[in-house]
């Protein structure tokens, strides 16, 4: 009996890439110890030497060049296809081709693709399928339109979510299993927080790297918001901090240091660091640990998504005070003694920050421990994801 499965994604597995690409190395890394894997995803020029050796040893990888030009042009020429936007920006009819070669010339346990725009590959071959949606789009659009942004990207944004909320409900279907952070993905989806075909699989960090360090006593006033700023979510919490936030922690004297920590931070952001001693960007960083253990709070004012925050668990996990909105935790449903959480409120967001930093000592030492002790208990990779292999090995 064959103990292969196919893997299909957009992203290249990458230790140090984005929380996607992440995601697909450790899931193929867990994978990897039980299966023979089959790989099909598309070439990223910016892989190290040491993700390829690294993924080359987990599985077969077939690589398919992407080409952003023909990216664009899917855009414009299969929109009356009405898939959305991000989805013919990643179709390859070299991918696609892989795909199906591959799934005639194997007997595949099971076929997991990762992402909506993986969907699109989905053969009609017998094996069982998966399809890890992770989070609802539609309930992204929803959020992104509800903040404040200009009339062009409104308009993008509306027609997207219009494309992703019908795509959504009706691809799950072709699918024996389809993955979401939480029910409130599933709501967003089908109006029901519960489905046959429908299953809960976070992922959790890698609480070796982001081990536990209390701050020092006497840290400075330093606050860290680690992320990828090419996010659309990212991008406009970090403009929602330069302008509402950071204002309101004048207006109460509190002055502190601000570090924009991660890839890609959009003009603004260096603009504001070029005028201002006080924020900082840092482009793409290899050990986001130690940035984080040198700041005295970590800040998440993520408001237009509601998947799974792993900056939040790589706060709590390294022992140092996360202020979060609620908003975008919603699904993960952590305790609030453990985080600062505000609503989207710029005022009372600002004042969680103060509140993180003037806790007593010894209080917040117990918070933070309790913190460890949970990411540790519940929010691992491995917790999550025997939990996902369990389910598969029932299923299929």
């Amino acid at each position: 009996m064959s103990n292969k499965i196919l893997f299909v994604t957009t992203r290249y597995p990458k230790i140090l890439g984005s929380a996607d690409s992440f995601t697909v190395y450790k899931l193929i890394e867990y994978f990897s110890k039980f299966y023979e894997i089959d790989l099909v995803c598309f070439d990223d020029e910016s892989k190290t030497c040491d993700d390829q050796k690294k993924i080359q040893g987990l599985c077969n990888t077939h690589l398919i060049k992407f080409r952003k030009i023909h990216a664009l042009m899917n855009v414009i020429f299969r929109f009356l296809n009405l898939r959305p936007m991000q989805v013919n920006y990643f179709y390859s009819k070299a991918l696609h081709s892989k795909v199906e070669n591959l799934s005639k010339s194997n007997e595949y346990i099971f076929s997991y693709y990762h992402l909506i725009r993986a969907a699109q590959y989905k053969t009609n071959d017998k094996s069982k399928s998966i399809l890890a949606m992770q989070t609802s789009f539609t309930l992204t659009y929803e959020r992104l339109l509800q903040s404040s942004i200009d009339f062009v990207t409104r308009a993008i944004y509306s027609i997207e979510k219009k494309l992703v909320t019908n795509f959504e409900k009706k691809i799950y279907k072709k699918f024996d299993l389809n993955l979401l952070i939480s029910e409130k993905d599933l709501m967003s989806i089908l109006n029901k927080n519960t489905h046959p075909r429908f299953f809960f699989s976070p992922h959790g960090i890698d609480v070796d790297t982001f081990s536990f360090k209390l701050p020092r006593r006497n840290s400075k006033k330093r606050i860290i918001f680690p992320a990828n700023f090419s996010s659309a979510a990212n991008k406009e919490a970090a403009l929602w901090v330069l302008k509402e936030i950071i204002p309101r922690l004048r207006q109460n004297n509190f002055k502190c240091e601000v570090i924009f920590a991660g890839a890609n931070p959009p003009k603004f952001l260096t603009e504001a660091a070029k005028h201002n001693t006080l924020i900082t960007t840092t482009g793409f960083i290899k050990s986001m640990d130690e940035y984080i253990y040198k700041s005295a709070v970590l800040i998440n004012p993520v408001r237009v998504s509601a998947g799974l925050q792993n900056k939040v668990l790589m706060g709590m996990s390294m022992g140092i005070p996360v202020v979060t909105t609620r908003s975008s935790i919603e699904g993960m449903n952590l305790p609030d003694e453990l985080i600062f959480s505000s609503s989207n409120d710029a005022t009372d967001f600002s004042t969680k920050i103060i509140e993180a930093f003037k806790i007593n000592h010894d209080k917040k030492k117990v918070i933070l421990l309790s913190a460890r002790e949970y990411v540790e208990k519940y929010w691992t990779w491995e917790f999550y994801l025997k939990q996902l292999h369990e389910k598969i090995k029932k299923l299929f």
